[in-house]
């Protein structure tokens, strides 16, 4: 069994694991926090499409997909003292006449181990920007975006299990 558990001489969390050996003697055993993924920084990838305009007939509107890197952190502040950024893994189903019928992406949480409380990242978008003092102990940097230019770029960007989804070019709104 594992749980997290507070340390008032050292002012900090970690995860103990009890195991029951043969005889029935216990042992514990102290764990750091990222035995349940918990850290305080994050690099993550969002798949941004922009669409263009074609001077082609049949096609008028082209996708382009983008990958954009964003590092979440939490600061070193008293505010993010017992916050911590989780990584947990999501499932959608696609339609059953492709051949992976599932596919896998993630979600970024922050965990307050305080207040045994988790709740969504906010994505770095304009309602993030105006309402920073909701979270002023996370900055959310972004990185360059590159171009995909094939799907396959666009495939291996999902592969990397690192990608937390499809987005508009405003990261307002998940696509998939």
């Amino acid at each position: 069994m594992e749980e997290i558990l507070y340390d008032e001489l050292k002012d900090e969390f970690y995860v103990e694991r009890t195991t029951t050996d043969a005889n029935r003697r216990e042992t514990y055993t102290r764990l750091p926090l990222t035995q349940w993924n918990l850290t305080k920084e994050i690099q993550v990838f969002a798949d941004v499409i922009k669409k263009k305009e074609t001077d082609e007939l049949e096609h008028a509107v082209k996708v382009v997909h983008y990958s954009l890197p964003l590092t979440f952190k939490i600061l070193d502040i008293d505010a993010g003292k017992y916050i911590y950024l989780k990584i947990e893994k999501q499932t959608f189903q696609s339609p059953k006449r492709r051949k992976n019928p599932k596919k896998d992406w993630i979600r970024l949480f922050m965990r307050n181990l305080d207040e045994g409380t988790c709740q969504a990242v906010p994505m770095p978008n304009d309602l993030f920007n105006n309402n920073k003092s909701d979270f002023p102990y996370l900055q959310i940097v972004r990185g360059q975006p590159v171009q995909l230019k094939t799907k396959k770029d666009v495939l291996e960007l999902w592969s990397t299990k690192k990608c937390i989804g499809t987005f508009d070019y405003q990261l307002q709104n998940r696509i998939v």
